[in-house]
């Protein structure tokens, strides 16, 4: 047996099974953001329908993200508000320069998309949709600038003039 052409053949097989595998995988990323993008429409449309204008534009990509450990100091902290690309928003007085340190926790969670947050802002409220982000979302209020540790969650962050409304973006 020519060992060196069956190497050859294996090779050859081998890449047009990943070749085939590789397009399978963009076709379903396509056909998902495709969805996404549907849905989107749906929405802006039915929120419309309710009452809510929408002046920005929706994310309609979807994304995975780390659930966060938080550990705050009674000192001065990093000042870091944010974790690959997507800010943290810590409610409470004062408490962002505490934060000391951030830590990844467990693996990845998958993000409700954009319009989900959308859908759950009709409910009997007339008012515009000004800008939506995603966010890390803590809330240290009941500590009062005391340290320990937090755990930060994705939200939906919409503002509505001069009001901030947020949704979980991750499901329960």
């Amino acid at each position: 047996m020519d060992w060196s052409r069956a190497k050859s053949i294996m090779i050859a097989i081998l890449l047009v099974c990943d070749l085939i595998l590789g397009g399978m995988w963009l076709k379903e990323r396509v056909d998902e953001n495709r969805e996404i993008a549907a849905a989107n429409t749906a929405a802006v449309s039915y929120a419309e329908n309710h009452g809510v204008s929408i002046n920005c534009d929706i994310p309609s990509n979807s994304k995975r993200v780390y659930v966060l450990s938080l550990t705050f100091s009674e000192g001065e902290g990093n000042g870091k508000s944010e974790y690959r690309n997507v800010p943290i928003e810590v409610l409470g007085s004062g408490t962002e320069e505490y934060l000391s340190g951030i830590k990844k926790k467990g693996s990845k969670i998958e993000v409700l998309p954009a319009y989900s947050a959308v859908l759950k802002s009709v409910s009997n409220k007339t008012f515009s949709i000004d800008s939506i982000e995603l966010i890390y979302l803590v809330d240290r209020s009941a500590y009062g600038g005391q340290g320990g540790q937090d755990t930060a969650l994705p939200y939906w962050k919409l503002r509505a003039g001069n009001n901030y409304y947020y949704y979980a973006a991750y499901s329960d």
